[in-house]
């Protein structure tokens, strides 16, 4: 008997929830009908822009559900019991050990039964649609900027050598150092897409915002002077063709100005 009512969970962070996404619809396409997501306490920014996907029947964060970001993430179930025909807990079982959609599409098979058919296989066609603004925040910029407060200084020098460049935003969240030191407004996720899919392109350090980009479809510039977060896990082969390394003449992560101007100017 096919469900009628059918959920995924996930805990965690923005991006590794946004990785988790093709295999949320993937899901609902494969049941013919959306999917309610039921998520942790502290991805509950994010609910409003998820709410807009025609994949989710209903995306609800519970307060109860606070997470500890050990790993695996504790507890990495949600603490109630929901009344639903299928539901899926796709959080993370601990550190990946291949990329991180293809983590989250692994642990959907281990808990695919036979009565569900065949498991789908998971694609990787732009999956956030952005809603559309008022118009007077409906505007359009060259390119969109989004990094962490990590090597805060050196992001900052970066962006301020880019202004030749042309017109850009600068996206970030609500009490970060862009907003307390350099003066950028604090956007929304609903915000965030709408400026990545108005944009040319996106550029940025490896973080939720550069993969909010790929979701969208967007040409997604990444320069990243963490070297941790230069492992493959990061860096699925199946969205290559979107995302741009900034690299030198040696092959080799950088983060000369130079180079980062050279790249995110391809798609200008």
């Amino acid at each position: 008997m096919t469900p009628t009512r059918i959920a995924a969970t996930f805990p965690g962070k923005f991006g590794d929830l946004l990785w988790a996404l093709p295999t949320v619809r993937a899901i609902s396409e494969h049941f013919d009908q959306p999917v309610n997501l039921i998520l942790s306490d502290y991805l509950a920014p994010i609910v409003d822009l998820l709410n807009q996907q025609p994949y989710i029947q209903q995306a609800v964060s519970y307060p109860v559900w606070q997470v500890e970001m050990t790993a695996p993430l504790t507890p990495r179930v949600p603490p109630t019991e929901f009344n639903f025909d299928r539901i899926f807990h796709l959080g993370l079982d601990g550190w990946p050990l291949a990329n991180l959609p293809k983590c989250i599409e692994a642990i959907l098979h281990q808990q695919w039964k036979d009565a569900d058919g065949p498991a789908p296989t998971i694609d990787f066609r732009p999956w956030i649609t952005a809603p559309r603004l008022p118009p007077v925040l409906d505007a359009h910029a060259k390119f969109a900027v989004g990094f962490t407060d990590e090597w805060f200084e050196l992001k900052f020098g970066i962006h301020e050598l880019l202004i030749l460049c042309g017109n850009r935003v600068v996206l970030c969240a609500e009490g970060s150092r862009w907003q307390r030191e350099a003066g950028w407004e604090p956007s929304t996720w609903i915000e965030a897409a709408q400026t990545i899919h108005n944009a040319r392109a996106f550029l940025g350090c490896c973080s939720a915002l550069h993969v909010l980009s790929v979701a969208i479809g967007k040409p997604t510039v990444v320069m990243e002077p963490n070297v941790h977060r230069h492992h493959p896990i990061f860096w699925p082969e199946q969205v290559k063709d979107r995302v741009h390394q900034v690299l030198g003449g040696d092959g080799e992560w950088t983060f000369d100005a130079r180079h980062v101007r050279e790249t995110i100017e391809k798609f200008l």
